[in-house]
C-alpha cells in the first residue's frame, strides 16, 4: 500500500538537501536584466522597480542626459511581447520638457546613436555601413568582445547565471525597435 506521508517526507528531505530552490525567471525579467547590464556604467541612467500593470509589466528608466535620452528613445523598443504578457519600456527624461523624438532617422543616425550611447561604457567599438555592388546596404554595430553575466535563476548554468556575449545581448534587447521596420541593423563582435 502507498503511504502518502512518506511521499511528502521524501520531498521535504530532497528540498532541504538543495543549496537553493530552483525558481526560473520569466523572460521579461531576463530582458530587464539584459537591459540593465548593457546600460550599466552609463552615468545618469537609473532603473525604477518593475511595476505590474494590466496585461503585463512596465519598466521605467530615468535618463539625465538629453542626448542619451534621444538616442535611447530612437533605438530601444518601447514594447516587448512574451505570449500574452506585455513589457512596456518607459524612458523618463530628467528634464520633463524633453519630448520623445519622432521616428524617421537615417541609417547613419541610427548607427550614430548606438555609438553615442554605448561607446561610453565601451560595449560598442565601431559601426559600419557596407555598400554592396548589388545595391544593398548592410548596417553593423560592432560590439566589444566580452561576456555579460548575471544571476538569472537559469538552470542551464550550474551557478544559475545567464552567460551571453555582448552581441547576443544587443540582439535580444534591440530586436523589435521601431527603426527595424525599415532598417536592418546587424550586430557583430569585434575581431
Amino acid at each position: 500500500m502507498y503511504n502518502e506521508e512518506k511521499k511528502y517526507d521524501a520531498v521535504d528531505q530532497f528540498m532541504e538537501s538543495m543549496p537553493y530552490i530552483v525558481k526560473l525567471s520569466p523572460p521579461w525579467n531576463t530582458y530587464v536584466k539584459e537591459l540593465f547590464n548593457i546600460l550599466q556604467g552609463i552615468r545618469g541612467i537609473s532603473f525604477d522597480q518593475m511595476e505590474r500593470v494590466e496585461g503585463g509589466y512596465t519598466q521605467a528608466i530615468r535618463v539625465d542626459d538629453a542626448k542619451i535620452y534621444e538616442a535611447l528613445s530612437a533605438i530601444l523598443p518601447k514594447v516587448k511581447k512574451y505570449g500574452n504578457v506585455t513589457l512596456n519600456i518607459q524612458l523618463i527624461p530628467a528634464d520633463g520638457a524633453c519630448a520623445a523624438p519622432e521616428p524617421g532617422y537615417t541609417p547613419e543616425e541610427i548607427l550614430g546613436f548606438f555609438k553615442e550611447v554605448f561607446s561610453i561604457n565601451g560595449l560598442v567599438t565601431d559601426t559600419q555601413l557596407i555598400h554592396t555592388v548589388f545595391g544593398y546596404d548592410y548596417y553593423f554595430v560592432v560590439c566589444k568582445k566580452d561576456i555579460i553575466q548575471f544571476f538569472n535563476d537559469d538552470i542551464t548554468d550550474l551557478y544559475g547565471n545567464a552567460n551571453l556575449t555582448v552581441e547576443d545581448t544587443f540582439r535580444d534587447v534591440f530586436t523589435g525597435a521601431d527603426f527595424y521596420k525599415s532598417i536592418i541593423v546587424n550586430f557583430s563582435t569585434e575581431v
